[in-house]
């Protein structure tokens, strides 16, 4: 199955929501010194442009930031539409040297997208698990060939009811070309977060999420536009915090979005650097957390355990374990929790765990 990027998407006037991007930028890299995690570090070396450049007083220098990702390292470690640092390899051709060390990354690429779209589908019952004590299912593949994307997402779209759709406001995207748009692999894992959280809290009236960590912000588009959750709060470094917010302006609407020393509403997305969160007065009924907790320091996810425990109903958890500090000792800690876990549907190597307070 081959491979598209994505072409330019010229935006609508997008001058205002870049000057507020830049602004909330600006604003909250001031009072950020910074948290115990690889991302600190990471952020003053590879993207010290990034910083340098959201920093200026040029608007054609943010927009040239926001505008294209992947002619830079903005969104490098949490987001593939970007430019690898010097020295460093593109985010899909590590897949082909960790799935493949001999051949063509783009066809490592590809069986691994084609092999999280079936899991989204498996995830979430538009197909059947594949038993592996008898012969493949049919739904894999027909004659040897892989599944029509657009047949799948059909599927899925009619299980969890939502009329999904892929915007690339970007070009550069990478990944299978459909009716919906260009299909890359974080957009398949944010839609199964954006469903998981849907289901957990459904039930709760108008209820309120918080995202810990929230990578492009993909998983906040799908639960706004497609599953109602629309009082929704992002927590992220200054720096992501700038990716997620022209990608939320631009996907779901300038209106739609928040950011730190703006007026606030119910029913937008709020982006905010994690020195906000002192600030913070409402309950939550579910907070959200994937790819960051195990790569944080002790004392800053105790932080937040500790909010969670105090301010949640619920912490949804989808973290890898390579890092020395598995969520699991927070629950051991604390015997008040009912804690569950189980694989991650949508990637090897990650495990899902809910804890309940």
């Amino acid at each position: 199955m081959p491979l598209v990027e994505s072409g330019s998407s010229a935006p609508a006037d997008d001058t205002e929501l870049i000057a507020r991007v830049a602004r909330a930028y600006t604003s909250a890299a001031a009072a950020h010194p910074g948290t115990g995690s690889f991302w600190t570090a990471f952020n003053d070396g590879v993207k010290r442009d990034i910083h340098i450049g959201l920093s200026s007083s040029d608007p054609a220098v943010w927009a040239q930031i926001l505008r294209r990702p992947d002619q830079n390292a903005h969104f490098w470690g949490f987001d593939a539409v970007c430019k690898a640092p010097e020295g460093e390899v593109e985010p899909h051709e590590l897949v082909f040297r960790n799935l493949n060390a001999e051949g063509d990354w783009r066809l490592s690429y590809a069986l691994w997208l084609h092999g999280a779209l079936i899991s989204l589908a498996e995830a979430v019952g538009a197909m059947r698990v594949l038993y592996p004590e008898t012969a493949p299912g049919v739904h894999y593949a027909v004659h040897g060939e892989p599944a029509d994307p657009d047949v799948v997402l059909d599927g899925i779209a009619a299980n969890i009811d939502a009329d999904i759709d892929f915007p690339n406001p970007y070009p550069g995207e990478i990944g299978f070309e459909t009716r919906r748009g260009v299909v890359g692999f974080r957009a398949l894992q944010a839609i199964y977060q954006a469903w998981r959280v849907a289901q957990i809290v459904k039930g709760r009236p108008n209820a309120r999420v918080l995202e810990i960590g929230a990578g492009l912000g993909r998983t906040a588009y799908y639960a706004h536009r497609f599953f109602g959750l629309k009082d929704y709060t992002i927590i992220d470094i200054p720096l992501t915090n700038a990716a997620q917010g022209y990608f939320v302006g631009r996907t779901v609407g300038a209106n739609a979005v928040a950011f730190v020393g703006e007026e606030k509403s119910p029913d937008q997305i709020k982006i905010l650097p994690p020195e906000s969160l002192t600030t913070l007065t409402e309950d939550y009924d579910l907070i959200l957390n994937v790819d960051s907790f195990t790569e944080l320091d002790q004392p800053t996810v105790s932080k937040y355990w500790k909010f969670a425990r105090e301010r949640a109903s619920f912490l949804l958890s989808i973290n890898h374990e390579f890092n020395p500090i598995p969520l699991r000792e927070l629950h051991r800690a604390d015997p008040g929790s009912s804690y569950s876990r189980y694989p991650y549907w949508m990637r090897r190597g990650y495990v899902e765990e809910l804890i309940a307070f």
